[in-house]
């Protein structure tokens, strides 16, 4: 039971970061999948993913699977990665940026679907989280189970971005630890005073760092050297 408990202040949490950000949001002020940022497509990737496995799990009656998914998408993807990322997107850009439109939009389709995979298994709290956005969308129902089931948009499935984000977040990982080991030796006080050099004997790695915003990923000062 403490683990069930876990979990729903888990769901909690994670609907509250995204409700407080996308107040005063509204569904005309969505941003074009075109003009999104790396990063931000590829958590789009990532909610596709996660939507389609989900209605796989709930229509085979696998309930644990679901609560798995739904974990893994909070925890791991969510928390600990992009919400983590884009904070200075949030906090720092003015409020009607592209920037920081970007993110409130990937928010926004997250919620809907997070909210609609939540209902069969903790229906109070998923009224409680549709209750307090249901006006930013563009149909607005009284319930969340009034709405249907989701809808995902194929241009979200992304596998080249998959694979090349399991690249980053791979280095980023060894990164982190690195900093932490630095961090705990005390040549640093936190990972945001890390200066990190990175050699790179790869002309493929090396054009894809240099295609995305290393400074948000890895919240620090990268440099990357490479042959070319």
């Amino acid at each position: 039971m403490s683990q069930v408990g876990e979990n729903i202040r888990k769901y909690h949490n994670t609907a509250r970061f995204m409700l407080g950000n996308l107040n005063n949001f509204k569904y005309n002020q969505l941003v074009e999948y075109e003009e999104l940022d790396l990063i931000d497509k590829y958590m789009l990737h990532e909610t596709y993913n996660f939507g389609k496995n989900t209605k796989i799990f709930y229509d085979e009656y696998a309930f644990n699977k679901v609560v798995q998914a739904l974990n893994n998408l909070s925890n791991v993807l969510l928390s600990a990665f992009y919400f983590d990322i884009v904070k200075d997107r949030l906090y720092a850009d003015h409020i009607t940026s592209q920037s920081r439109r970007n993110v409130l939009t990937v928010l926004y389709h997250i919620s809907n679907i997070y909210t609609i995979s939540l209902s069969p298994i903790v229906p109070y709290l998923a009224e409680e989280i549709y209750d307090n956005y249901k006006n930013i969308r563009h149909k607005e129902n009284d319930s969340v189970f009034k709405l249907g089931w989701y809808d995902l948009d194929e241009k979200w499935n992304n596998q080249l971005l998959q694979q090349e984000w399991n690249t980053l977040k791979h280095l980023r990982s060894e990164l982190n630890q690195l900093l932490e080991v630095a961090r705990k030796d005390k040549f640093i006080k936190s990972s945001l005073e890390g200066n990190v050099e990175l050699y790179v004997n790869s002309s493929e790695l090396l054009h894809l760092l240099q295609n995305h915003d290393l400074k948000s990923i890895f919240i620090n000062n990268l440099f990357i050297f490479g042959n070319d």
